[in-house]
């Protein structure tokens, strides 16, 4: 596999791709200590992960589509361009097969500081349990932003844990033994439940889904007793919250009122989807939409309920992103002239 020494400055070079290049390059910068290297290909994630320091390094992919790294144990950030197209800047998306494998090492240490962003995952993003000598390894600080994903599956104990501005085709869940303390989901539409994140003594989890549309549809399922603040959660079937949760400023579908056991204030009991949404009656996901609601279903925090409330909804990283990039080499091959065009997200 190629690949090529740079400065810090070239690392967005390989950043975005448009819809004509899509095809045809794929590449992972690997930040490590000042250093760059820039790996090409579908393979590229994979290499440069190897090639990873177990703590701190950076992983830059280019749009396309990459193979699966393999299990990850090391500590380190990976930065994709968005987990869906970007008709406007006509940068395509950062897709990665399989699924996204969270493995805690079996030595001393823990997983701790794991941020990815920008990413579509072809399969389900898992944290393994890993015990040694019976005893669970942690993970620290793990952070999902701006990422599509199937199930999120957090079966280890987690600490201080984000997902943000992503979308859920299936569950959040815990595995109902280990504490997932202070697990915040925010701005996320997930369509599957929240759920297996034990509430014991011997397992506290804390868990806050903020600003979250909820869209679960089945028979005797629920989602568990945390708490919900501003989201849109379509309970109508069986489909509810389960008793012990605290509930503020949720549109709560299909109910007249939050049933036994459930606490909170501020929230709408609707039946119409044209009542809460402005883009469309229903609660279907599309990559066109933009979940804006009407004007006064508005949340405790003051900001409208869903996704477009708090952080909003982008589904594009926040760094810069090349749109167009061209090179001219002078006649007596001296000079290279680079232009680039860049845009930077929300």
């Amino acid at each position: 596999m190629k690949k090529l020494l740079l400065t810090a400055s070239a690392v967005t070079l390989a950043f975005g791709m448009n819809a004509e290049t899509y095809s045809s390059i794929q590449s992972a910068t690997l930040q490590h200590e000042g250093t760059e290297q820039v790996f090409y290909g579908n393979g590229a994630f994979a290499a440069a992960y190897a090639a990873a320091a177990d703590t701190l390094d950076v992983i830059y992919l280019s749009a396309g589509s990459f193979s699966n790294p393999g299990q990850i144990k090391k500590s380190i950030t990976v930065y994709g361009v968005g987990f869906e197209a970007d008709p406007e800047s006509d940068i395509q998306r950062t897709y990665v097969a399989g699924d996204c494998v969270l493995n805690p090492d079996t030595d001393e240490s823990n997983v701790n500081g794991c941020h990815f962003e920008g990413i579509a995952f072809e399969g389900n993003f898992n944290v393994n349990r890993v015990q040694v000598d019976g005893v669970d390894k942690h993970v620290h600080n793990l952070s999902i932003i701006k990422c599509e994903t199937g199930h999120i599956n957090l079966s280890a104990p987690t600490h201080y844990t984000t997902i943000r501005q992503s979308r859920l085709r299936g569950v959040l869940a815990g595995n109902n033994t280990c504490a997932a303390q202070s697990l915040v989901a925010q701005n996320c539409f997930i369509q599957g439940r929240v759920y297996n994140f034990p509430v014991t003594v011997d397992a506290l989890s804390s868990v806050l889904i903020d600003h979250c549309i909820l869209t679960l549809d089945s028979y005797n399922q629920s989602h568990g007793p945390y708490v919900y603040s501003n989201c849109i959660v379509d309970a109508h079937h069986y489909t509810q919250i389960e008793s012990g949760a605290t509930i503020n400023g949720t549109v709560y579908f299909g109910r007249n009122d939050l049933g036994v056991g459930k606490q909170g204030s501020g929230n709408y009991f609707l039946s119409n989807w044209a009542e809460v949404f402005t883009d469309a009656e229903n609660i279907d996901y599309t990559a066109e939409r933009t979940f804006t609601v009407n004007e006064e279903l508005v949340g405790v925090d003051g900001e409208p309920v869903g996704v477009v409330g708090g952080k909003g909804w982008h589904k594009f990283t926040s760094l810069p992103r090349i749109k167009e990039l061209g090179a001219d080499l002078s006649e007596d091959g001296k000079t290279l002239t680079v232009t680039i065009k860049a845009d930077v997200p929300e």
